[in-house]
């Protein structure tokens, strides 16, 4: 045991000392720029230029604390490594008083090792109070080299130059365009789009060239406004208000309009472009029917004929129409994707959307991703076998879990508004997970759709008859062509190839005006791609141009130069964390689920679920004062990654045809040679002389744990226009919803602060306003959903801790004894509206208010609840510590309908946007299960109602509102106010709240 944790240190204090040496690097002067330009307005009236700070400081080393749970061996002692004592017996709950106005009990927590996740028996933790005291339970904020993170690009009109947006990082933007020579391929200067008396880091993002005139308009994420640059002089002409968070915008054919899209409304703006140039804005339409599937919007298109404008809500997994003909700027409806949309371009007829995992129908409602299909009304493994129970939502596959992770491009008719054909990518359908050991074709898809070979496509660039994909998870561009009048839609696109762009992390893409070069930005290597292409489409690398901040090129902040490119360990994890270099299929990547550190938008039947059970993916991003970590908390250490999703990418725990090998241990150090290799192949393509030591190659393990250092390292949240600059009725609106969310029940309010810390306490004697506890509750605020827990990561087995080549880590819970994590809030305004931890909550009035509410609108449905036995209690675990036996009513499992149903539960596995349906299961000894299994996982046996999934329920309320009287007869009570107490309050206090919530930040 200690050979091999003195083996694996060196990395861990490496990165330590590391930190010590790169402080310089990471400075940032939070000023107002002093060679900002002055502001012109080229709106028709004056307005003020806001520049939003970056939502910083980092958390405070006090809160970067590790705690977690424990089990004892047969003769109850906690185990604090591993062991040949069989017994793996799991330790209950303990009480935290009363919290929002109910009694609350918390699993007993102790402090960890952050890379072991090994207990400290001596540092339990208080529930109300907690505490670690070893600095092996922290980890420290490491400050990073400065970057500028290239993002999108435009060419003029006559090629000569070429303009790049630079970003930066979310904490630590940029605010620079870099103007490109294309003839002699150097920077010529860096633009600076800052203003005065403002915070300097703007945040470019998008940009556009007049297509009638010398100038480009640059859309800036942390700032009211877009700056325009005359491409002659590349001085800056002035700004015009757009509002914050300006993601991307087009001009119609003749440059007398301009659209753009707004992140934090969900909405285009729409402009009047006169001589001068000026810019009235003419409309906000927003790109959606409801908040969900409007989320995000970000790229936009408008159709050959100038009529129809298309956006591509990203999270929200939509196509939005919009009538632009005669300023009419009216939404006609949204076309559902049904998965990530991470572009839309349109080609003559077509119109095509880029993205992944799109599992629904074409053109039908989205359901989950990953999950069962359903023949004949049967839900389905992806072996064929029937999965045994209902599955609370389905996908039209067969594969399930991260089998069905892939890419796509789906295309539309611009004359039908309606999608005709779906590619994905070559080996979509071929599955080492459904047979062990072999490799199995699902079938789902046909020969002409299984055409991509790329991962993860980003942007997209139509020229001509060819259509250019970047590949952000390989790390090129794949050439199509296109046919406008193919025999069949399986026509529409062919294959060309693909190359290497030589950079990292490919974002946007331009193509000249002659159709001879593509320029692609590359995110992590700070520069320019380009390529050549021939008169068949092929493509070839002509070489690079660094426009960012790297050892050779200016630091903005600094006046000297940056650092080289992969300068600490926690850019090593980033090189890593794009990549689908090491996956067992070549396809998956973590960048599918947490697209640009963020998340997908979509429900995902992974981790700790039960096959067919949906969680919603989460944000990957404010991670660092945030254990107990994800599923359930159970994942402890830093390293549990490598226990979990990582292990989901690279599959050895199980025997695949990949890692046939016959022990556990053999398959684990097969996998580790695997990725060694996997990675050092892709250094070696990709041919750059800074790739070096762990960014060249590395092994399973380093891997996993580098990545969760980039992850945990910095919040990297975005700065809150609604925290920094209200107007006077919303800012009193939000101080208002502060209070009700802050004071406990007895004062009026609705107690959420007391799990959520919005600064009201103390952890560590530092304030703690990190919306969360520190705690894992049990039983969890919410009520259970009928697949919860039981996944691939539970292994009641296994302990909780890492040792490289031992058995994964247990990071799973059981079905129906739940526990969840107080997960932190402050990236609220930016998630999708696929809330609690199954996603079914798509509004915040459904997450705050109980079921049957008032004050819930057509269509919504109250989460705030959770449903019990009456007549049966169990014991929540084995092991209590010495302490009282926590004995708790049954949990009661629920389901949702499909959107589709009347409202009497008979259409389920669906969307699961119908109504709340509730199990009916009597609690009696379930037969034919596992009793090794069930012996260690419920201390009172397993009952029927742990089936979880018959078609056994009943509506939770019926079609007036009121409770179903069915659940009382059979020894069902409903609880309400379980995750706060909210069903006092009235409509302006709940608005208010929601305000709240919308405006949190760091």
């Amino acid at each position: 045991m200690h050979t091999t944790k003195r083996a694996r240190r060196p990395l861990r204090w490496a990165v330590l000392l590391g930190s010590i040496g790169m402080v310089v690097l990471g400075t940032w002067a939070f000023r107002s720029s002093d060679a900002a330009g002055p502001v012109k307005s080229l709106s028709p009236v004056a307005f003020v230029p806001q520049v939003l700070a970056p939502s910083l400081p980092e958390a405070p080393f006090p809160l970067r604390l590790f705690t977690g749970a424990v089990k004892t061996d047969s003769g109850g002692r906690i185990i604090t490594g591993p062991t040949a004592d069989p017994a793996k017996n799991l330790v209950g709950a303990e009480a935290a008083g009363v919290r929002a106005g109910l009694e609350r009990f918390t699993k007993i927590l102790f402090g960890i090792d952050y890379f072991t996740g090994r207990p400290d028996p001596g540092t339990r933790i208080d529930p109300n109070a907690p505490r670690v005291n070893s600095g092996s339970q922290h980890w420290p904020f490491v400050p990073q080299p400065f970057r500028s993170w290239p993002n999108a690009l435009a060419v003029t009109p006559d090629g000569k130059k070429l303009y790049v947006t630079l970003p930066g990082r979310e904490g630590y933007p940029d605010n620079r365009i870099a103007v490109v020579d294309t003839a002699t391929r150097r920077v010529l200067r860096w633009v600076d789009l800052s203003v005065p008396s403002q915070p300097v880091g703007t945040r470019p993002a998008g940009i556009a060239m007049s297509p009638v005139n010398a100038y480009a308009v640059v859309v800036n994420q942390y700032a009211n406004f877009a700056s325009v640059i005359d491409t002659g002089t590349d001085a800056v002409l002035g700004q015009f208000e757009t509002g914050f968070y300006g993601e991307d915008l087009v001009f119609n054919a003749n440059g007398t309009r301009l659209y753009l899209t707004d992140r934090f409304k969900d909405q285009v703006r729409a402009f009047k472009v006169d001589p001068g140039p000026k810019f009235t804005q003419i409309a906000q339409i927003p790109t959606g029917e409801n908040d969900l599937n409007r989320a995000n919007p970000r790229d936009l298109a408008i159709s050959t004929d100038g009529t129809t404008l298309y956006v591509a809500n990203t999270l929200g997994h939509t196509i939005a129409v919009i009538n632009i003909a005669g300023d009419a700027n009216t939404l006609v409806r949204t076309m559902p994707v049904g998965g990530l949309s991470t572009d839309v371009k349109i080609a003559g007829r077509w119109g095509f959307v880029s993205g992944q995992s799109t599992n629904n129908v074409l053109n039908a409602h989205e359901t989950g991703h990953g999950m069962p299909k359903i023949v004949n009304g049967v839900a389905i493994r992806n072996n064929g076998a029937p999965l045994g129970y209902t599955p609370v939502m389905s996908d039209a596959t067969r594969a399930t879990t991260f089998d069905d992770l892939g890419t796509e491009l789906n295309v539309f008719d611009t004359s039908t508004n309606r999608f005709v054909f779906r590619y994905v990518d070559f080996e979509r359908d071929l599955s080492m997970l459904a047979v062990p050991g072999e490799i199995v074709d699902l079938g789902d898809h046909t020969a002409d759709q299984k055409i991509i070979h790329g991962s993860g496509p980003e942007q997209m660039f139509v020229k001509g008859n060819l259509l250019f994909v970047t590949q952000l998870h390989s790390d090129k561009v794949e050439v199509f062509r296109i046919n406008q009048n193919p025999g069949s839609p399986g026509g529409i696109l062919t294959r060309i190839g693909d190359q290497f762009t030589g950079g990292i992390t490919p974002q946007g893409l331009a193509v000249s005006p002659d159709g001879r070069t593509v320029y692609v930005a590359n995110m992590q290597t700070e520069d320019v791609s380009v390529l050549g292409v021939s008169e068949a489409g092929v493509l070839t690398r002509q070489g690079l141009v660094t426009v960012g901040v790297t050892d050779t090129t200016p630091h903005p902040r600094t006046g000297g130069k940056g650092a080289h490119l992969f300068a600490t360990h926690e850019e090593i994890g980033l090189r890593w964390l794009f990549t689908q270099s090491y996956s067992d299929d070549g396809q998956k990547s973590c960048g599918h689920c947490h697209w640009q550190s963020r998340h997908d938008g979509g429900q995902w039947n992974v981790g700790a679920n039960a096959i067919g059970g949906p969680k919603v993916c989460p944000q990957n991003k404010d991670t660092s004062d945030n254990w107990p970590e994800w599923y359930e908390g159970l994942s402890g250490p830093m390293n549990s990654y490598a226990s979990s999703c990582n292990g989901e990418l690279v599959v050895a725990e199980r025997r695949t045809a990949l890692f046939p090998q016959a022990t556990l241990e053999e398959r684990l150090r097969a996998r580790n040679e695997f990725v060694l290799r996997k990675t050092e192949e892709n250094s070696r393509a990709i041919g750059r002389p800074d790739l070096s030591g762990k960014a060249f190659k590395v092994d399973y393990y380093d891997m996993a744990f580098l990545q969760i250092l980039w992850t945990q390292n910095e919040t990297r949240l975005m700065p809150n226009p609604l925290r920094q600059a209200p107007t006077t009725a919303e800012a009193t609106q939000v101080a208002a919803g502060k209070a009700l969310f802050t004071n406990e029940v007895a004062a009026g309010g609705a107690g959420c602060a007391s799990c959520h810390h919005n600064g009201n306490k103390k952890v560590n004697g530092e304030i703690n306003d990190s919306f969360q506890d520190y705690n894992i509750h049990e039983p969890g605020v919410i009520a259970e959903t009928t697949v919860d827990n039981e996944g691939p990561f539970t292994r009641l087995f296994n302990d909780y801790f890492f040792k490289p080549f031992a058995p994964p880590q247990d990071v799973g819970g059981r079905q129906n004894i739940s526990s969840r994590n107080t997960k932190h809030l402050r990236s609220f305004w930016d998630s999708v509206p696929r809330w609690l931890h199954h996603g079914a909550a798509h509004s915040i009035r459904e997450i705050l208010l109980p079921p049957g509410s008032s004050l819930l609108r057509t269509g919504e449905r109250g989460f705030n609840f959770r449903v019990v036995r009456t007549d049966h209690s169990r014991v929540t675990a084995f092991d209590f510590l010495g302490g009282p036996k926590v004995t708790l009513p049954t949990e009661v499992p629920i389901t949702m309908a499909d959107s589709s149903d009347l409202g009497d539960c008979r259409i389920l596995g669906g969307d699961a946007k119908g109504p709340i349906c509730v199990s009916i299961d009597r609690p009696v000894p379930k037969s034919g299960s596992d009793p090794a299994y069930d012996k260690v996982a419920y201390p009172e046996g397993r009952l029927e109602l742990d089936q979880l999934g018959t078609k056994n329920v009943v509506p939770l309320l019926l079609k007036d509102g009121s409770l179903n009287p069915a659940l009382a007869a059979n020894n069902i009570r409903v609880i309400p106010d379980t995750h706060g107490r909210t069903s006092h309050l009235s409509g302006a206090d709940v608005e208010a709240i929601s305000a709240y919530l919308m405006s949190l930040q760091k």
